[in-house]
């Protein structure tokens, strides 16, 4: 489990299986798609609304794997991405890629953005 300073506290954050499939319900994909949208985020050509689902749906997982209720939706995370900038926004999406490609990053560590 990761943890992201975002929302002016530490939430954790995690981007596995149960993130994918909040992202890809909420799109109405399957997994295919959801490599082609990453692939996307990764040259840019990604709506900003997607790295915000992306997040969301990383942040939603971890919430709910430490059986916390969440006080944000997809929209409160858009205004908290506004305030975050760009070198933290990359560490956050530095979590997400580590988390999809394991061999990225350190296994069993718990990776602190910001």
């Amino acid at each position: 489990m990761n943890v992201i300073k975002i929302g002016n506290k530490e939430r954790p954050f995690k981007f596995g299986f149960n993130a994918m499939d909040i992202f890809c319900k909420e799109y109405g994909i399957g997994l295919n798609a959801f490599s082609e949208t990453f692939a996307k985020i990764a040259t840019g050509e990604a709506a900003p609304g997607i790295i915000r689902d992306i997040i969301y749906s990383g942040l939603l997982a971890g919430t709910l794997s430490c059986n916390q209720t969440p006080d944000y939706n997809k929209y409160t995370i858009g205004d908290w991405l506004d305030e975050l900038g760009n070198e933290e926004l990359t560490k956050v999406m530095k979590l997400v890629t580590e988390s999809l490609n394991p061999g990225a990053g350190k296994h069993g560590d718990k990776k602190k953005a910001k």
